[in-house]
C-alpha cells in the first residue's frame, strides 16, 4: 500500500469514485482535489476542524516513531520538535530550493557532515523570524517555534505552480496553455479564496502617488522649471485621460489660460531661476509658428484599465524615456509637497502633451 493510501487522513474523508483524485470530507461534506498530494486536505481539516487535525497529526507522528519490525525509535522531546517528516513539500524558485512545510516556507542554511540540513525561514530577514527546521533523509530532527503567521494556503498554491512549470518544461508536455488551464482549474477546486478571503488594501491617495512617481523621474530627467501648486497641477493632470478627439482640439494657448485661471492664481513662481532656464509651451515666436496652431498630442499612450494612477505613471515613464529624440513644445512644472512648501521637485511633466511635427 503506498504512504498516501496508508496515511491516517483517510479516516476522515472519502474518495470519490465518479472523480479523478477527488475527496469528500466526512465532516463538512467539502469536496477537495488531492493528486498526488494530500497537504491540502490537511489544510482544510486545520482551519475548519482543528480536533481532527490534532488526531491526525499525531497519529501520523505516532507512525513514523515506529521503525522495522514495530520497534520505536526515541524522537526529541523538547518543545516544539516533532518526530515524521510531516508534508514536507521541496519546489525550486529563482535558481534555489523552497521548503514547504506547516504553512511556512524555508532556505537551506547549512549543511552539516552527518548529512543533517538547517533550514531557516524565509521571513528571516523581512520580518526577523527565528523558525528553524533541521532535517535528515526526510525526517524533522528539530524545529523551534516560528515569530511569523503561517499561510497554509500560499503553500498550497505555490506547490500546484511548482508542479505546473515541471511539467511545462518536460519533454512530453502538451500545449503550454492546456497545462496551465488545467493547473488554475486544480486549484479553483480547492476552494481556497472561499476558505480565507484576501482582504483589500485601501487605495492610496491617487494624487500622492502620481507626486512620488514624478519625483523618482526628476532624478534621471528633471528640469529648471516655472513652480506652479497643487491646484494648477491636478487640473494640468485632468487634460491627459480625455479622449482622442477632445484632447486633438487642446491648444498650448488652452494649457496656459488654464494655468492662468482662478485656481492657480496664487500659485507661487519660481525666482531662483533666470527666464532662459524656463521652457514653457509658448516659448516659440510667431514667426516660428504657423498661422493655425498646432493642437496637442500624445506620442506615446498606454491604455491601461486599472486605476488612474497607473495610467498617468505609465504615460509619463513612457515620453519621459524618449523625449531626447522627440521635438517637443514642452510646458514643465514643479510639485510642491506638502506640508513643506519649500521643498520642491521638479520634472518635465508635458514632455507626453506637446506640438509633435
Amino acid at each position: 500500500m503506498s504512504r498516501l493510501n496508508a496515511s491516517p487522513l483517510w479516516e476522515f474523508y472519502r474518495k470519490l469514485d465518479h472523480c479523478d483524485k477527488k475527496a469528500q470530507c466526512n465532516t463538512c461534506g467539502e469536496v477537495y482535489s488531492y493528486k498526488s498530494t494530500t497537504a491540502c486536505l490537511k489544510a482544510h481539516l486545520r482551519r475548519k476542524h482543528i480536533e481532527v487535525y490534532n488526531a491526525v497529526t499525531a497519529a501520523a507522528a505516532e507512525g513514523a516513531g515506529r521503525g522495522a519490525g514495530g520497534t520505536q525509535v526515541s524522537t526529541m522531546s523538547q518543545p516544539g520538535i516533532s518526530g515524521g517528516s510531516g508534508d514536507l513539500k521541496y519546489i525550486n524558485r529563482k535558481g534555489g530550493t523552497i521548503l514547504l512545510h506547516a504553512g511556512h516556507q524555508f532556505t537551506k542554511k547549512s549543511l552539516y557532515k552527518s548529512g543533517a540540513v538547517v533550514w531557516e525561514c524565509h521571513l528571516r530577514k523581512k520580518n526577523k523570524c527565528t523558525g528553524t527546521l533541521k532535517i535528515k533523509d526526510r525526517q524533522i530532527l528539530a524545529e523551534s517555534s516560528h515569530s511569523c503567521t503561517p499561510d497554509f494556503n500560499k503553500n498550497v498554491l505555490d506547490s500546484y505552480m511548482a508542479d505546473c512549470k515541471k511539467k511545462i518544461i518536460s519533454a512530453d508536455v502538451p500545449a503550454i496553455p492546456t497545462v496551465f488551464h488545467a493547473t488554475i482549474s486544480e486549484i479553483k477546486d480547492l476552494g481556497l479564496d472561499k476558505d480565507e478571503p484576501v482582504a483589500k488594501k485601501p487605495r492610496p491617495d491617487c494624487f500622492s502617488q502620481v507626486k512620488r512617481c514624478c519625483v523618482d523621474l526628476v532624478k534621471v530627467h528633471g528640469r529648471s522649471i516655472t513652480l506652479f501648486d497643487d491646484a494648477a497641477f491636478r487640473a494640468l493632470l485632468q487634460l491627459i485621460p480625455l479622449p482622442a478627439a477632445q484632447r486633438a482640439r487642446i491648444s498650448s494657448q488652452f494649457v496656459q489660460e488654464l494655468l492662468d485661471s482662478d485656481d492657480a492664481s496664487d500659485a507661487p513662481h519660481d525666482d531662483t531661476h533666470d527666464d532662459d532656464d524656463t521652457r514653457d509651451m509658448d516659448t516659440t515666436t510667431a514667426d516660428d509658428q504657423d498661422d493655425d496652431e498646432q493642437p496637442l498630442r500624445i506620442k506615446s499612450e498606454y491604455h491601461v484599465p486599472t486605476t488612474p494612477l497607473r495610467f498617468y505613471s505609465l504615460l509619463i515613464l513612457a515620453e519621459t524615456q524618449s523625449y531626447r529624440d522627440v521635438e517637443v513644445a514642452t510646458l514643465t512644472v514643479n510639485i510642491v509637497v506638502a506640508p513643506k512648501p519649500l521643498k520642491l521637485f521638479s520634472l518635465s511633466l508635458f514632455r507626453i502633451i506637446g506640438n509633435v511635427d
